[in-house]
């Protein structure tokens, strides 16, 4: 049975001020939660996010910060292999909560 999570990550990335490696990270979300059962549990989620975030990229999910993670590394361009935290905080988070809630609703 699929997840509600693995449904959001099947969509495509959501465009918005990032870090090239973002897109990248992304997808290795996909593969994570394709691989692995998640239940979602609002009081919990944006701390087991943050664990699977330094799962995938060694780094804490704070605010702030880009880090540059070598796996992430792929395409062209100035900020390939970079990550910003701002963007899976304020934009990503954020979209899978709402997303949550309206697959709640229905």
């Amino acid at each position: 049975m699929e997840s509600k999570l693995q449904k959001i990550f099947e969509k495509p990335y959501i465009e918005a001020q990032r870090a090239r490696g973002d897109e990248y990270l992304w997808e290795k979300f996909r593969e994570y939660y394709n691989k692995n059962e998640y239940t979602y549990s609002k009081d919990t989620f944006v701390n087991d996010f943050s664990i699977v975030y330094k799962e995938i990229t060694g780094k804490e999910l704070v605010k702030d910060k880009v880090y540059y993670v070598k796996k992430l590394d792929i395409g062209k361009g100035l900020s390939r292999g970079e990550t910003s935290t701002n963007y899976w905080l304020n934009t990503v988070i954020p979209y899978i909560q709402d997303s949550m809630k309206k697959c709640k609703q229905k």
